[in-house]
């Protein structure tokens, strides 16, 4: 098994397990994971590429000589949250919501993949559940290598996000972005609206399905405060959005994390999932 560290920051001094959170983001080709103590002090954060397309033991064995690597041998965390970055997912509102029907629920929105395993999150703050599907692989080599791991997709991290800061004096809209797709979500008066995924050839894709979800939600773009976070924006990108969203920043991601001068120098927003 082959693997490479791409990026790795700490702070000084060794890491206590049993006093951290660990939040790892999956993808295909390697993984992004973040460090916090429980005086929600970010400690380090790094990624990874190494192959986790193969079996459950493939995946258990690669996550744990990544972390070896970096003298964590100890996997046994205070709490372990992955993030999977589904693109198959579905909101159903908590009072409608029967755990037997989570594949029926999922199915009439996507295609789930034998090999994909179906599973469902709680999440309080909008009172709604949020039903998706994991590689198998991922959730069962992850769930042997840390038994104490919670599951959740980013649209979850950016729900929570965006309740945390909205009002209901206001209305925001959050574009996550990972490579050439991007992950849209829209609190109208503090009230999830809209959520969904979408690819982007060019910069005035964005445009259109930004613009799409506003008319959806009869709301005009000066109504909005357009929030952007993910993988890096270049120029083209960032000039065609502010031409049409006058509102427009970086969210912060360490809304409710502190760093040290160690990570003054590090672009966090690619880490945004794991911060939030």
């Amino acid at each position: 098994m082959s693997f490479s560290l791409i990026h790795y920051i700490k702070t000084e001094g060794s890491f206590l397990p049993e006093e951290m959170r660990l939040s790892v983001c999956l993808k295909a080709t390697g993984f992004s994971f973040s460090l916090i103590d429980k005086a929600f002090q970010l400690k380090a954060v790094g990624e990874f590429s190494v192959d986790l397309t193969k079996g459950i033991s493939s995946v258990m064995q690669s996550v744990k000589q990544c972390f070896a690597s970096l003298d964590i041998k100890n996997l046994k965390f205070d709490k372990v949250r992955i993030i999977s970055l589904s693109d198959r997912q579905v909101w159903i509102p908590f009072k409608l919501y029967d755990k037997t029907q989570d594949k029926n629920y999922l199915t009439k929105v996507c295609n789930v993949p034998s090999s994909d395993t179906i599973r469902s999150s709680v999440v309080e703050s909008i009172d709604a559940v949020s039903v998706f599907a994991i590689s198998l692989n991922h959730y069962s080599g992850i769930k042997i290598a840390m038994p104490q791991a919670k599951y959740a997709t980013q649209h979850e991290v950016l729900a929570n996000h965006l309740f945390d800061i909205s009002s209901f004096a206001s209305n925001n809209l959050l574009l996550h972005k990972r490579g050439t797709t991007f992950d849209m979500m829209l609190f109208k008066s503090n009230n999830l609206f809209f959520s969904n995924h979408f690819v982007c050839v060019k910069p005035m894709d964005t445009v259109y399905y930004l613009l799409f979800a506003l008319g959806r939600a009869g709301l005009d773009i000066e109504d909005v405060q357009l929030l952007i976070t993910g993988d890096a924006y270049d120029k083209e990108e960032f000039d065609t959005l502010r031409r049409y969203a006058p509102n427009i920043a970086f969210t912060n991601p360490l809304e409710n994390v502190k760093a040290g001068v160690e990570f003054d120098e590090v672009d966090l927003q690619p880490y945004f999932l794991l911060l939030a």
